[in-house]
């Protein structure tokens, strides 16, 4: 379950009895069903200090809470970023349909550099987002993105993003690589 610290009060609840019970009804239904589960849940959140607070359920937060694991988030361990990337790379290309994407070593450093505040959701979108729109079979860093309906599209040579504005090397997000933004 992601982000279990923002389920409502009765969603908390219903988690619970579904914990504690083995039994649930699912919706639309007059029958009662058993269930073996185990659950994983992921939060960015403190469950200790908004169970505290009154935020969380207290005892759902002892439930839950048998093995704790800390994974940091991605822009503290960017050396995962190369394993994860290829991975990926071979995924999406399986899934669309295309040949798996040569990575050069400086389009990983360039996305080693990168903040992830979106974390490897992100960075997993744009690779897939890569894949599908990159004629390409080699990924560099600053390349142009080639498709037939998104050829006048620019990539900034900075940070990788797409920017249809992004016409003349001038601009913030252009091909030159001559300019970057912080």
């Amino acid at each position: 379950m992601d982000e279990i610290g923002d389920r409502c009060p009765k969603g908390q609840g219903d988690l619970l009895r579904v914990l504690d019970d083995a039994m649930f009804r699912p919706v639309g239904s007059s029958r009662t069903l058993r269930a073996d589960v185990r659950v994983i849940a992921a939060t960015n959140r403190d469950l200790a200090d908004m169970a505290n607070e009154g935020r969380f359920r207290e005892d759902l937060l002892y439930r839950l809470n048998i093995v704790e694991l800390s994974i940091p988030p991605l822009r503290e361990r960017t050396e995962d970023i190369a394993a994860l990337v290829d991975s990926f790379n071979a995924q999406f290309s399986a899934r669309h349909g295309k040949q798996k994407k040569k990575l050069s070593q400086g389009f990983i450093e360039r996305l080693t550099c990168r903040f992830w505040p979106g974390n490897v959701r992100q960075l997993r979108n744009l690779i897939e987002r890569l894949v599908v729109t990159v004629a390409r079979r080699r990924l560099v860093p600053g390349m142009r993105r080639r498709s037939r309906r998104l050829r006048r599209r620019r990539a900034c040579t900075c940070c990788l993003r797409w920017n249809p504005a992004a016409a003349s090397p001038r601009s913030k997000h252009g091909l030159s690589g001559r300019r970057s933004h912080a």
